[in-house]
């Protein structure tokens, strides 16, 4: 059976697999031609590193990474924000305070991606 839910561990196979395949197609130099559509092999190697066959489609996997894109950079901005405001604030103190204000912006919802986070959040191409 398809679990519904994405667990945290998925979403960092997700994250990892979304960021193997931005270097692939996206690195220094003249542009490459590679075999299959991106979210294909985004999907290959999230199964990959999930150590099972395929069970999640890879119109959900797609989907999945634009919502989690989404909701990342939503914190991001708001980090980067209070960050600016706040240069010498203590690196954990401006977590909390990012993760108050998006929980106040996002009607009560909690950001429950940081680990997807400190992964995407210095990718160039992110």
């Amino acid at each position: 059976p398809v679990p519904h839910r994405w667990s945290n561990e998925e979403e960092l196979a997700l994250a990892q697999a979304w960021i193997v395949t931005v270097k692939e197609d996206f690195p220094p130099g003249p542009p490459q031609v590679r075999a299959g559509s991106f979210w294909s092999r985004v999907c290959h190697l999230f199964h990959h590193q999930m150590g099972r066959t395929q069970y999640r489609r890879r119109r959900d996997v797609k989907a999945k990474f634009l919502d989690l894109k989404k909701k990342v950079k939503h914190f991001q901005h708001i980090y980067n924000e209070l960050d600016n405001e706040h240069e010498n604030m203590d690196e954990e103190i401006l977590i909390q305070l990012a993760l108050e204000l998006y929980r106040f912006e996002s009607d009560g919802r909690e950001f429950t991606h940081g680990d997807a986070w400190n992964l995407l959040k210095n990718v160039p191409h992110f």
